[in-house]
């Protein structure tokens, strides 16, 4: 029995490593035409909302204030690839959900989440247009990651709250086999 035991915890650790690399290495190989991506979307964005923003390649975000311009380099820790990343990873080692449900979390989730990113970014240079060039880098650096982080295991609690509700979708498993 604790033989057993031992085994599904040596699975479940490989399957861990095992997602978490693939998933590091594609986070790798699409992160700069994502944070490209992104930073076109929140240019926009701050320009429709009143903002005066320009992009420079590669991933810089230039905001205009009346003390002078500040400078945003849309960094890995910027974009929304971790939050998303984060999501998907726990969504996909849960356990007893059918992938159906797994791949419908992400195709609803992801998009929200890169949403609440860019909004998070806008919210930064309208701190720095209230509040002086300082609370640029206090909110982007202390309040801004620690936000997106929450939100997506927010998400991912909402996401799980939602499956476990629905009987249908609970397989019962047991650690010893039958």
């Amino acid at each position: 029995m604790k033989r057993y035991v031992r085994i599904k915890a040596v699975k479940f650790f490989v399957t861990f490593f095992l997602i978490l690399s693939v998933a590091l290495v594609f986070a790798y190989q699409i992160n700069d035409e994502f944070r490209e991506i992104e930073t076109k979307f929140i240019v926009r964005l701050t320009r429709a909302l009143g903002l005066e923003t320009s992009r420079a390649p590669p991933h810089k975000i230039f905001a205009y204030y009346p003390e002078g311009a500040f400078i945003l380099e849309m960094t890995l820790s910027c974009s929304a690839l971790f939050p998303i990343a984060t999501f998907l990873f726990l969504v996909l080692l849960t356990p007893g959900i059918s992938l159906r449900m797994k791949l419908l979390a992400g195709i609803l989730t992801c998009p929200i989440l890169y949403l609440l990113n860019a909004l998070r970014v806008v919210l930064v240079f309208y701190a720095g247009k209230v509040l002086g060039k300082g609370a640029i880098l206090l909110f982007h650096d202390w309040m801004g990651g620690a936000i997106m982080f929450f939100a997506a295991l927010t998400s991912y609690s909402v996401w799980l709250f939602l499956v476990l509700t629905r009987p249908s979708e609970i397989k019962p498993r047991t650690l010893y086999p039958e």
